[in-house]
């Protein structure tokens, strides 16, 4: 066990289990007090503040080390050779995007008053409709589990939906579209009166057509844009736009739409496609049926995924086991999510992805 005394106290208070077999370190400045706790069964975490002995934190152990306090109540810490930072008050653990290889000597990042962020990490830019997020607090940020959050205020503003608060939660409210945030979902996160949401929950119950992310210098952990399409957007918006969206006049290779409950392969010919910023937006009679990533499936999907693109059995990890459709010459594999469909173009690497989008 791992405790204290105090100075009118013979006794010692304990701060580590008693049935765990504990070691007990310093942050930097020795502003927390991490003891690590090991039974048969689990490896646990647990952070307590040193100035009142109060435990703030406990969360699974996966071998943490090279710890830095960075930040307001925030820690640099690396496993498994990448970068990840902990918000100490919530024990939310987040990605560092900047550099997975090595704990940073200077994080970079945010800078000014840090109160209300979970992590350290410089959020991406994020544009819906090509429209720019502007944050006012905390950007997007990627957990340890590969979710993408977004603060639900700035996302409503930049897809032109509206938020109003309930006595069990939020509710957002985006044209025909309705969703609400429950205080009770334990999906939802929450600090400093900011109220953050898994990014594909956002696109699934808001009506938006799951894009793709951007890659930075072409390496799998960084990226620079997060990129939303709403799946109402018209061609005759993406024309308007000529500074943003640049028509693609080469219509080899297929689009996909369901029919009979399956994605059926059909000629590019019969379609109109944009290109944005490494993405693809297929239109049919004016309307949104495909954003797809065409010629680069090293994109990574907008739901809440960061893995290797390329080979199926990565997608399959994350997915499960996929359906499978030989259409337009070549077997696809897809994918059935609240609505929304997920195509794959493969064998055994990936060469395109497709969202249908209705």
């Amino acid at each position: 066990m791992v405790g204290y005394r105090t100075s009118t106290s013979a006794a010692i208070k304990p701060l580590s289990r008693v049935d765990a077999s504990s070691s007990i370190r310093f942050s930097k400045y020795e502003r927390y007090v991490l003891i690590h706790q090991q039974t048969a069964k689990e490896k646990t975490l647990r952070i307590i503040d040193t100035k009142t002995a109060k435990v703030v934190s406990e969360i699974p152990d996966t071998g943490f080390a090279v710890y830095r306090e960075i930040g307001d109540s925030i820690l640099l810490f690396q496993a498994e050779k990448k970068d990840y930072y902990l918000h100490v008050p919530t024990g939310i653990v987040t990605r560092n995007m900047e550099n997975s290889q090595l704990v940073q000597a200077d994080t970079g990042g945010y800078t000014g008053d840090q109160s209300k962020l979970i992590s350290m990490q410089a959020p991406p830019q994020m544009l819906v409709n090509g429209k720019p997020m502007r944050y006012a607090g905390q950007g997007p940020f990627l957990t340890k589990d590969n979710r993408w959050y977004v603060e639900v205020n700035d996302f409503a503003k930049a897809a032109d939906a509206t938020v109003s608060k309930t006595s069990s939660g939020l509710t957002i409210n985006r044209g025909n579209y309705k969703m609400t945030v429950s205080k009770t979902d334990k999906t939802i996160l929450t600090w400093a009166g900011q109220t953050f949401v898994p990014l594909e929950t956002l696109n699934e119950k808001l009506g938006m057509a799951g894009g793709f992310l951007n890659s930075l210098l072409g390496k799998g952990y960084e990226y620079k844009v997060l990129h939303v399409f709403s799946k109402d957007l018209k061609e005759a918006d993406v024309i308007a736009r000529p500074d943003l969206y640049e028509a693609i006049e080469n219509h080899s290779g297929n689009y996909y739409s369901m029919e009979n409950g399956k994605p059926a392969a059909r000629p590019l010919s019969e379609a109109n496609r944009y290109y944005y910023d490494g993405t693809n937006l297929i239109f049919k009679d004016g309307l949104l049926v495909n954003v797809a990533s065409i010629h680069n499936a090293g994109g990574r999907t907008m739901r809440n995924i960061i893995f290797d693109i390329n080979k199926l059995k990565h997608v399959i990890a994350v997915y499960g086991t996929p359906n499978a459709t030989k259409t337009g010459g070549q077997m696809v594999r897809w994918y059935e999510v609240d609505g929304n469909v997920l195509v794959f173009e493969s064998n055994t690497n990936l060469s395109s992805a497709y969202y249908i989008s209705r």
